[in-house]
């Protein structure tokens, strides 16, 4: 059932990539992506040894997380409007810069993207000293108990962290306050934690594979690929709960022989 539900999803990301030129428009919203993120690098490397060191990582962190970071909520925001067919193009991967409204709430989404991955293993981490200091364990295994704890404690997170799966593209997509998109989410993800977290694990080998061939297909295809991926898989589970009143009729059928596939 999930290999069926998995390759009719995927089927329809495909469709979705090569449909109205979202293809181009992913591609260069990518690409503008990648090129924002690695520019503060470069001035990180040029600056370094004529500014203090702490002071020049804060500034980098800061252009990072200021700048650059929200146009990856841009290319959620295209692929999200593409999957319902509303009129999307380039200049929607600078949707955070558009308003001070939008810039806070694309902060306040990453702000949220950050948290839920961080808990599980900063809890992790605290158990694992504990462990290490109460029973004495040598300082050569530590590393490994803290590994393991992180690990575990993550994987036990794992299906807290999928009810807020479509919050993004609920927020930056469809207009809909962060906030009301959590409880949203919340909703829609209810019974589909076990299909999303391994539906997320299947995308690994590609993007370990996309990474080995010098970066180019995680560009030219991955990247879009999964955003797609990710674009279809929201509209599945939010048009199990609208009964197909958002995503178009040939997106929505794909999602209805999805949902047949359930019964």
């Amino acid at each position: 059932m999930f290999r069926k539900k998995s390759k009719l999803i995927n089927a329809k990301a495909r469709e979705l990539l090569f449909a109205n030129g979202n293809y181009i428009t992913l591609l260069f919203a990518v690409i503008v992506f990648a090129v924002a993120l690695i520019l503060p690098f470069i001035a990180y490397y040029i600056a370094y040894g004529s500014i203090n060191e702490n002071v020049l990582i804060l500034i980098f962190l800061l252009i990072e997380w200021l700048l650059s970071f929200p146009l990856l909520f841009g290319i959620i925001r295209i692929s999200g409007l593409a999957s319902k067919k509303a009129d999307t193009g380039l200049i929607d991967i600078f949707y955070a810069f558009e308003s001070v409204k939008n810039y806070f709430r694309v902060i306040f989404l990453g702000f949220i993207q950050i948290f839920k991955h961080l808990t599980p293993f900063s809890l992790g981490f605290i158990l694992a000293h504990l462990t290490v200091y109460i029973f004495k364990i040598p300082s050569d295994l530590a590393i490994w108990v803290v590994i393991a704890f992180s690990v575990i404690v993550y994987t036990l997170f794992l299906p807290l962290i999928c009810r807020f799966y479509t919050v993004n593209i609920l927020a930056v997509s469809d207009g809909v306050g962060v906030i009301k998109a959590i409880k949203l989410s919340w909703g829609y993800t209810r019974k589909n934690e076990r299909f999303l977290i391994a539906f997320s694990l299947k995308m690994i080998p590609i993007l370990i594979v996309s990474i080995a061939a010098i970066c180019v297909p995680l560009v030219i295809y991955t990247i879009p690929f999964l955003f797609c991926a990710y674009a279809v898989n929201c509209r599945k589970l939010i048009l199990s709960q609208k009964q197909n009143d958002i995503c178009p009729a040939d997106i929505s059928k794909g999602v209805e022989e999805i949902n047949e596939q359930d019964s």
